[in-house]
């Protein structure tokens, strides 16, 4: 059975001595533990304990937030252990264990502890001999601070930096406590050469970390540069390291190289010109240089050079192999001296592979067909050039009947396409199937020749058509007409598949309308031939003109008018007729006159016949 030990606590001092307690804090923990009764009441005995914390270490002591006492005899078994929270501000702790020896004396350990956050930072584990049947009181301790401490690697940062260039380098911390670590980092002062970019952090335990540090050397004169990193934790009183940067750096040589690209172009099957770098060294000592691509279609010469102060040498670069297909291609020439500022330098090099001049042409084959005697409308072929360099074209046609124009021409790639006229003359060609290639060539284009092959089909020829026959009345027993005759209005529609009826300016050339008329129901007839007027052209339109007719003897009731037309193949086209009657009133030709006829007025024409029929005007 454990006994319950008592625990004596004193009041703390007013406010205005708490702060100054911790200067030399005491604090004195008393705990109660269980002790097993032993057989004989002599052997039970009483110790004191108390502890405190050294002035230059009590700083840290305000964070301290619970503490421990373990007291054992010589092997390790524990007579007693206790463990409590801190009150912050709580100036001094007094108290008791209760313990049972196995003799009338014995030598035990007593280990103190203070801890933050679950970590130890105060210990001391003095020996102390114990009587029974007697006060027993350790002397107050001196507790040692003992929270591990941050180590840093590197101590030493020994770096050898190029002249007016920046660089970097980092160390790391470590720390073995269970907490978190707050750190911060400041440089010694006039070191403008030496920055962190981070100066302040957090590590734990087993997760260590890096700092970085920046040195610049720009402005600074050749030669050795010393600086410090003074690191501080948060819980330590002052620095808890100090890692030391040395820089040494001699005058160094200066790397340019121009131009910084390089731009090739050429045509398919044809290596381009080519060109030159210049590496020149802007700094002090010696610039050795190399150079490297990172292309196999590139080559250059020399290769490394060695160059003075405000020297210079000159690299020729070659296109050496195409590619592949065209299109445009990268590669990059890095020229590099490790010791050297502005060191690598990179010239970026284009090769844009050209397809040589190519011919295109929008068809390649065109059907015609046409009737004898006519030529087809013209057809348009449009030439392009998809290559890459200007196309010097001539077009040609291997048939009689077919022309093509324009007959050469240049063509810039990617230019507007070149329109090529075809025209078919075949008013000559009998009926039957032609055929004929248009050829447009370049000997130095990649695809040269390309063709387009014309078919013609010439049909056999087809006579015109007359359709709408119409004739009205205009004037009775006209004076102006022969005879007196009535003058009537004659309409009529014409179409020819051929396009060959003869017509210009809107009449008929010639005299190929034809027309024959027989007076009813008996008398005389007779012919005529007209060039009459036209709305129309060869393939279609309306004839319109006017006709004087003299009736004959009384007895007839009308006439019957027929009309042909005939094409420049003096093709006929089928008769159609018209009867028109006798208007009322209309009179017979005067007495001694003849006997009447038809006289066609709205053209010029022959008549022949057997009545009165004369030239129409």
């Amino acid at each position: 059975m454990r006994n319950q030990p008592s625990r004596q606590t004193t009041r703390p001092p007013p406010a205005s001595r708490i702060a100054r307690a911790w200067v030399g804090l005491a604090l004195v923990i008393a705990a109660a533990c269980d002790g097993v009764m032993a057989p004989a009441s002599t052997l039970a005995t009483r110790l004191s304990v108390s502890a405190t914390v050294a002035a230059d270490q009590s700083a840290p002591a305000s964070r301290v937030d619970s503490w421990r006492v373990t007291i054992s005899r010589a092997g390790g078994e524990i007579l007693a252990e206790e463990l409590g929270s801190v009150v912050q501000g709580e100036a001094q702790v007094t108290g008791e264990f209760s313990l049972l020896l196995e003799a009338r004396c014995e030598v035990l350990s007593v280990l103190i502890e203070l801890s933050a956050s679950s970590q130890v930072w105060y210990s001391a584990e003095p020996e102390q001999e114990v009587c029974a049947g007697q006060a027993n009181r350790l002397p107050v301790q001196t507790l040692d601070f003992v929270r591990p401490r941050p180590e840093f690697e590197p101590q030493s940062l020994r770096l050898n930096p190029r002249q007016d260039e920046q660089s970097s380098s980092s160390f790391r911390i470590r720390y073995a406590g269970a907490d978190r670590l707050a750190w911060s980092a400041s440089v010694s002062p006039g070191a403008n050469w030496l920055t962190l970019p981070v100066a302040s952090g957090e590590v734990t335990g087993g997760q260590p970390q890096d700092v970085a540090v920046d040195i610049d050397t720009s402005g600074l004169n050749p030669g050795s540069y010393s600086a410090s990193i003074t690191i501080s934790a948060a819980g330590f009183p002052g620095p808890v390291g100090t890692v030391l940067v040395d820089i040494t750096f001699r005058a160094a040589p200066r790397l340019v190289v121009t131009p910084s690209t390089l731009d090739f172009t050429a045509v398919v099957g044809t290596l381009p010109e080519g060109d030159n770098l210049t590496v020149s060294n802007a700094g002090a000592g010696v610039l050795a240089w190399t150079a490297s691509a990172d292309v196999n279609w590139l080559s250059f010469g020399p290769s490394s050079g060695a160059v003075g102060p405000g020297g210079s040498d000159d690299l020729s670069v070659d296109v050496v192999s195409l590619p592949g297909t065209p299109g445009t291609y990268q590669g990059q020439i890095t020229v590099a001296d490790p010791d050297a500022i502005d060191s690598p330098q990179t010239v970026d090099v284009t090769l844009e592979l050209l397809e040589r001049a190519a011919i295109a042409l929008d068809r390649t084959s065109v059907s015609l067909s046409t009737p004898s005697g006519v030529s087809p409308p013209d057809e348009t072929i449009l030439l392009t050039n998809p290559g890459g360099l200007p196309l010097a074209w001539t077009a040609s046609s291997d048939a009689s009947w077919l022309t093509v124009s324009p007959t050469s021409g240049a063509l810039d790639p990617g230019a507007t396409a070149v329109p090529l006229t075809l025209a078919v003359s075949s008013t000559a060609l009998r009926a039957g199937a032609y055929a004929g290639t248009v050829t447009v060539s370049d000997p130095e284009a990649s695809n040269s020749p390309r063709s387009v092959v014309v078919a013609l089909t010439v049909e056999p020829p087809v006579a015109p058509t007359l359709s709408a026959l119409s004739a009205s009345l205009r004037l009775l027993n006209d004076a102006t007409c022969a005879n007196s005759g009535s003058r009537f209005d004659i309409s009529l529609d014409y179409d020819d598949p051929n396009g060959d009826v003869p017509v210009s300016g809107g009449r008929l050339q010639g005299t190929p309308l034809a027309f024959d008329w027989q007076f009813l129901p008996a008398g005389f007839s007779g012919g005529l031939q007209l060039d009459t007027d036209t709305s129309g052209d060869g393939f279609s339109g309306t004839l319109t003109f006017d006709l004087c007719v003299a009736f004959q003897v009384p007895e007839n009731t009308g006439v019957r008018i027929t009309y042909r037309l005939r094409d420049a193949l003096t093709q006929w086209s089928a008769p159609v007729s018209i009867d028109i009657a006798r208007p009322m009133g209309a009179n017979a030709p005067p007495s001694g006159s003849g006997p009447g006829g038809v006289v066609g007025t709205g053209g010029v024409g022959t008549g022949v016949g057997t009545g009165d029929v004369g030239t129409g005007g």
